[in-house]
């Protein structure tokens, strides 16, 4: 699985633009962008002859707009939804699920004063 296939799948499912790595700084209000978790997590394999499922750790940016409780209101709807994925076909794979790994984090505005939340997530996939 790689991350551009995340973010294609992301597009997909919300019906948005998702950029990949970083939000370019002609993104507007409500945009979304994916990245590879700085977060360290255990590494995990199936020991056995079992169907294996793996693990890729993502951070999902979510660029809301001056408004913290739009912006509250719009990313809890992007986290309802994501973590609703299931069984979705990837080029490079099938997405199980997208597990959370803690809820939705208000992480402030940006130097424009647009208010951002972030989720974490764990993409298991086979």
């Amino acid at each position: 699985m790689k991350l551009e296939n995340i973010r294609d799948m992301l597009a997909d499912v919300l019906s948005s633009t998702v950029y990949m790595a970083k939000l370019p700084d002609t993104a507007g209000n409500n945009s979304i962008c994916v990245y590879t978790s700085k977060h360290t997590h255990t590494y995990r394999q199936c020991i056995g002859n079992t169907k294996a499922h793996d693990y890729y750790y993502i951070t999902i940016l979510l660029h809301g707009n001056q408004s913290p409780r739009q912006t509250e209101s719009w990313a809890r709807q992007i986290f309802d939804t994501v973590r609703c994925i299931k069984d979705y076909q990837t080029q490079d794979g099938t997405v199980k699920f997208i597990l959370p790994t803690y809820d939705l984090q208000d992480v402030g505005t940006d130097d424009a004063g647009i208010y951002e939340q972030v989720i974490e997530t764990a993409v298991i996939y086979q």
